[in-house]
């Protein structure tokens, strides 16, 4: 494997090394920004999609990290319905959906947008 490839594949000091970790503007140990994006993610499924027409992601937009997370910080997920639109196939649309995570200070620590693909309801009959 290259060596590049390699230096590319290690972890940063900073989400596994204390004594680095100590000595950075950080403080302490934080989590990958994946790990929240991850964590969000997760946290949607249960609590918003599971519940939906929804038949899947189809990415996120606009990742941003706003404050590290720390291995004892709670994290708690908020969404809304903004934007929906017709799909190609007339079985489903598009969605977008802001997503904030917030820990427990409820300080927000990561913001984007989800875009989802969901199933359409059958018009009304009139």
């Amino acid at each position: 494997m290259d060596a590049g490839i390699r230096r590319a594949l290690r972890p940063q000091p900073i989400h596994v090394d204390e004594d680095a970790a100590t000595e950075s503007l950080f403080g302490d140990l934080i989590a990958s920004g994946w790990l929240p994006c991850a964590l969000s993610a997760r946290l949607l499924v249960t609590g918003y999609m599971n519940d939906n027409a929804t038949l899947g992601g189809r990415g996120m937009d606009g990742v941003r990290w706003h404050q590290p997370v720390y291995a004892r910080d709670i994290l708690s997920v908020t969404t809304e319905l903004v934007e929906k639109r017709a799909g190609d196939n007339p079985a489903y649309g598009h969605t977008r959906l802001p997503v904030t995570t917030t820990n427990q200070s409820d300080d927000a620590v990561l913001t984007m947008y989800g875009l989802g693909l969901v199933e359409k309801r059958e018009a009304p009959q009139v």
